[in-house]
């Protein structure tokens, strides 16, 4: 797979994300899902970095045919992918809600949960962990229940509050 050309969704792989007509497994379609027409497979790769073989998901999504990988002609130029690639750096507030994301996977889910915990923990960029942020919720969800799953999502809404107003009483 060339990683300078745009995978673009199919008929087939728009059928799919609205009406799960084919019942893709949950990782292939949300990389199906990302899947926007614009996007390098560089890049999108990049973002799914968090993601355990990912290239090989998008590969089955070409082979299933889900996707279009297009051709070199739909590729942008290499400068303009260089600045696509640069993920965005965690702020503190980001950072803040990394580590309660991480704490709570670990008292909600003991064991089961290390795996994710770990992914939290090497998460470098805004991108990366916003997507990862959400994967936990839907983790949490099924393996300790929807209420479970709430208290996290509000938790790290708290989080952020706690971490953005000292700032704000400082300005």
């Amino acid at each position: 797979m060339n990683l300078e050309y745009i995978p673009k969704k199919t008929d087939k792989g728009r059928a799919e994300v609205q009406t799960r007509a084919f019942r893709v497994g949950h990782r292939e379609r949300s990389v199906l899902i990302m899947v926007d027409g614009k996007t390098p497979a560089r890049v999108l790769l990049a973002k799914l970095a968090f993601m355990k073989k990912a290239d090989a998901i998008l590969d089955e999504l070409r082979v299933g045919g889900f996707i279009d990988m297009g051709s070199h002609e739909s590729a942008p130029p290499p400068n303009m992918l260089a600045t696509e690639i640069r993920a965005t750096p965690l702020t503190q507030d980001l950072r803040a809600r990394r580590q309660y994301a991480r704490n709570f996977v670990i008292e909600a889910l003991g064991p089961a949960g290390d795996d994710l915990a770990m992914k939290l923990e090497t998460c470098d960029s805004r991108e990366a962990l916003l997507m990862l942020l959400e994967k936990c919720r839907e983790v949490i969800e099924a393996r300790a229940g929807r209420q479970r799953a709430q208290e996290f999502w509000s938790g790290l809404g708290r989080v952020a509050i706690s971490t953005i107003a000292p700032h704000r009483l400082v300005a």
